[in-house]
């Protein structure tokens, strides 16, 4: 049986990535799928619906993986460590892929990304570190917010300049506040 939904995703996907998400339009789509618009928004509400279930899916990925790369990593600092490493390294291979999208988009699909992907790692991570007496965190309730706000704003500059090499003193920036 054919999974509609998600092929009318995947069709998306390829035109967002091509033609970015603004040139694309729900009749391209449909005209390619042979099915009618009104095809389309039985399965979804908008363009801007279907963008999301793409993004959450290509988070929640993301994230298994991400979760398997962690397992074997016996500390929480090192975990972090790889943490931060794969969310740049993840950001960086969207902006790559994502060149066809306007610099808007690939806005939002980061932001998206960290904020589904990454947030309860993130937090499973700091928790872990402080049972373990890893981490010393002044406040518990601001101290991952000030976190997932340092990593957010590595991933901003990198995404204004591609080559700037800003992962490292985010992940130096993340660990001394976990100190």
């Amino acid at each position: 049986m054919i999974d509609r939904r998600a092929e009318i995703a995947e069709a998306f996907k390829k035109y967002f990535h091509h033609y970015g998400f603004k040139k694309t339009s729900v009749d391209d789509v449909a005209a390619e799928l042979h099915i009618s618009k009104k095809t389309i928004y039985e399965y979804f509400d908008s363009k801007e619906a279907v963008f999301v279930y793409i993004i959450q899916g290509e988070a929640e990925q993301a994230a298994k993986a991400m979760s398997r790369r962690l397992e074997g990593m016996t500390t929480a600092t090192e975990r972090m460590q790889m943490l931060v490493h794969l969310i740049f390294d993840n950001a960086s291979l969207y902006l790559k892929s994502g060149q066809g999208l306007d610099l808007h988009d690939r806005d939002d699909m980061a932001n998206m990304i960290f904020q589904t992907a990454y947030e309860s790692i993130l937090l499973k991570v700091v928790i872990d570190g402080t049972q373990t007496g890893e981490f010393h965190l002044p406040d518990e309730a601001l101290s991952p917010l000030l976190l997932k706000a340092v990593i957010q704003q590595g991933l901003q500059v990198m995404r204004c300049d591609p080559d700037s090499r800003v992962e490292h003193p985010t992940t130096v920036a993340v660990l001394k506040l976990l100190a």
